[in-house]
């Protein structure tokens, strides 16, 4: 399966939607699924690309290639496991969802005035977690 994601989740109006938007796509692919993730620059700069890159990595994604537009950023990824509930924590562990969430969200949140910005929220992630559905 390809899921091409190019130019919606910055049209998504909440950092949450936005959030819950990239669980969705980790949710449908299967391991080894593509994602094709297309962003403005100036959205990629708002979180950062190496924040960007981590979150992408926690929801399962393995970021197999880059490029970029004068604009725009593409990021071509496989998903590389089932489900996000098999990131390692630092004791060996799986991580828990809370530990999960706190990851992906990072240490401080975006500014109140931040023109993009995506945040993960529990009830996403447990309620498309692949751990405990049939495929």
């Amino acid at each position: 399966r390809v899921i091409s994601n190019a130019m919606v989740v910055n049209c998504v109006p909440t950092p949450p939607q936005r959030g819950e938007m990239l669980v969705r796509c980790a949710r449908l692919l299967e391991s080894g699924g593509l994602l094709s993730l297309v962003l403005p620059k100036r959205c990629v700069a708002a979180v950062s690309e190496e924040r960007l890159r981590q979150q992408l990595q926690l929801l399962g994604f393995e970021i197999r290639a880059t490029n970029e537009s004068p604009k725009i950023a593409f990021f071509a990824c496989t998903k590389e496991r089932r489900c996000w509930h098999q990131v390692p924590s630092a004791a060996g562990q799986v991580l828990s969802s809370e530990e999960l969430c706190a990851k992906l969200n990072g240490s401080r949140p975006p500014p109140p005035d931040a023109h993009f910005a995506m945040t993960f929220e529990m009830g996403p992630l447990d309620t498309f977690c692949n751990c405990r559905s049939a495929n």
